[in-house]
């Protein structure tokens, strides 16, 4: 005779079978995940643009330069080779902490916003009209100048790595610049909103973004209304994309993550967009500076 704990058994195990049964006739689903975009190389850069930052194509040209410390030049490259093709000097600038270049229809903004210690009280956005860049391979040319100190900055004691205020990213959005801080502590980004017009300005601030990372570059992506970041994390690169843009901001809820696993050490600095085609460079480190393409697989 079965016990009453042997007819359960016996029972649990026909509906294990029948369910097993059932699920084995069942068609298979094919997966959906999407395969991760991969950075294709495309070339070096010249040995004069070891530290570049940042990166706009405009013209047909890569418009670029180095960070702290060097010349006041921005180098106009081949997009096809990388040769360099024109150097602007801007005649008025100072690269004090050069880190980031964006654009819209009628300006070139480039970013002295490097500000490693938080001390900096002298951050400048330089505005290169397009209407004054001529063919000639060397030119000089009078820029404008954005100054600027952050909104909720308070305290200027230098915290060498340690500070909130550090900067990399800068972008342009409709009638504003954006810029997006590396904050050193907290391993996220403060967003910060300035008029394009030059002048004297405290950024405002928008919001604070999770990014799990140090923040090296950003750019819009006009055609789908998103935001895309750069930066690294424990020597990994990432590209963050923010869609869902309300009233000038990001919203994070949406956000993808494109962590770069196969490119662990490479330094990405610039980024930006040339039709749909999404570019990026990296400054000598552990890899030599190159153009790459960010590829879907």
């Amino acid at each position: 005779m079965i016990s009453r704990t042997g007819v359960y058994l016996l029972i649990h195990f026909v509906q294990l079978t029948l369910i097993v049964f059932i699920f084995s006739c069942m068609p298979s689903v094919a997966k959906t995940d999407k395969p991760e975009p991969q950075l294709v190389r495309l070339f070096d850069l010249p040995k004069e643009v070891t530290e570049t930052s940042g990166i706009v194509i405009y013209d047909s040209l890569i418009w670029t330069f180095n960070d702290s410390g060097n010349d006041p030049i921005l180098f106009g490259l081949d997009l096809e080779t990388g040769d360099i093709k024109k150097r602007i000097y801007l005649q008025n600038a100072v690269n004090t902490d050069w880190e980031d270049i964006t654009q819209d229809k009628r300006s070139i903004f480039i970013a002295d916003v490097g500000n490693n210690s938080g001390n900096r009280e002298d951050l400048t956005i330089y505005i290169l009209s397009k209407d004054s860049i001529r063919p000639d391979k060397m030119q000089e040319i009078y820029t404008e100048k954005i100054v600027f100190s952050y909104s909720d900055q308070t305290d200027y004691t230098p915290v060498p790595d340690m500070t909130t205020f550090d900067c990399e990213a800068l972008c342009s959005y409709h009638d504003s610049l954006y810029l997006l801080t590396k904050d050193w502590m907290n391993a996220t980004t403060t967003l910060y909103r300035l008029p394009k017009k030059p002048g004297k300005y405290e950024a405002v601030k928008v919001k604070e973004i999770d990014c799990d990372g140090l923040i090296t570059g950003a750019e819009w992506n006009e055609s789908t209304n998103e935001l895309y970041i750069t930066g690294f994390k424990q020597y990994v690169p990432f590209i963050l994309i923010m869609g869902g843009i309300k009233t000038g901001s990001p919203e994070s809820k949406e956000t993808e993550r494109i962590d770069l696993f196969d490119e662990f050490g490479l330094q990405i600095e610039g980024i930006c967009f040339y039709g749909d085609s999404l570019y990026l460079t990296n400054e000598k480190s552990v890899k030599d500076q190159a153009l790459y393409l960010l590829k879907d697989n």
